[in-house]
């Protein structure tokens, strides 16, 4: 009984955790910096957001370690039970397909940045409409290699990220990125070279490719929340 009180005051503190770092980072991922005047105003905008990024870190670190108390409960009952050792093996398996683990394995990472040649742009907005599109084309195609698990400038894809052009930046998921770009994705590395390696070969972009035997690629952190959806029963 015990335990099982531990169990549900370790959940409802890491889903406060999780909501809070949310609201965290969508306040930090929100922002973004151009090229204006350094004054007092652009100052205290610095000093505000190194301070969300301070109190994000604070709020990462324990829930974590909230998230690491309970995985250990989990595996203490799962050693006890053969039908919750298995349950236990299910909902890992729908994590790591929901993004919502972090993985590691072998696979590829692609480093994509602008061409020093600036004569294969006739203008800004057109380098970034074909910064999209490689982008694009890119996750495409992994996709259809079976890549098990993507991710862009650490940021993780799933199958709710949304990869959009605003303004002169690319957004993902509401964060605002920008070359370098970095993929990552886990899945045959001799496959997915030789598949992007031909998709990259015409390109007008800096692109280097390069397979690894053990990749890390961060978990989904944005709390998943279904407005309209509801369970059939």
């Amino acid at each position: 009984m015990k335990i099982f009180k531990a169990n549900i005051y370790i959940i409802l503190a890491s889903v406060i955790l999780g909501i809070l770092l949310a609201v965290q980072l969508k306040v930090t991922d929100k922002i973004f910096i151009t090229n204006i005047p350094y004054d007092k105003k652009n100052q205290q905008l610095t000093i505000d957001i190194k301070k969300i990024q301070k109190e994000k870190a604070i709020l990462e670190k324990k829930l974590n370690e909230l998230n690491d108390i309970a995985n250990q409960y989990e595996k203490q009952k799962a050693s006890e039970n053969k039908d919750i050792n298995k349950l236990l093996n299910e909902v890992e398996t729908y994590k790591m397909l929901s993004g919502c683990k972090d993985v590691h394995g072998p696979g590829i990472i692609i480093e994509i940045d602008d061409s020093h040649d600036d004569s294969n742009y006739f203008d800004t907005n057109e380098l970034y409409t074909k910064k999209l599109k490689l982008l694009l084309n890119l996750i495409n195609n992994l996709k259809s290699l079976n890549a098990e698990a993507i991710s862009i400038n650490e940021l993780r894809y799933t199958n709710r990220t949304e990869i959009v052009l605003a303004g002169l930046h690319i957004e993902i998921n509401g964060v605002s990125v920008n070359t370098p770009l970095t993929i990552k994705a886990i899945g045959n590395p001799d496959l997915l070279k030789e598949v992007i390696n031909f998709t990259i070969y015409t390109s007008e972009f800096d692109i280097q490719l390069k397979k690894q035997q053990d990749i890390f690629i961060p978990r989904y952190k944005k709390v998943l929340d279904f407005r309209y959806a509801k369970p059939i029963e």
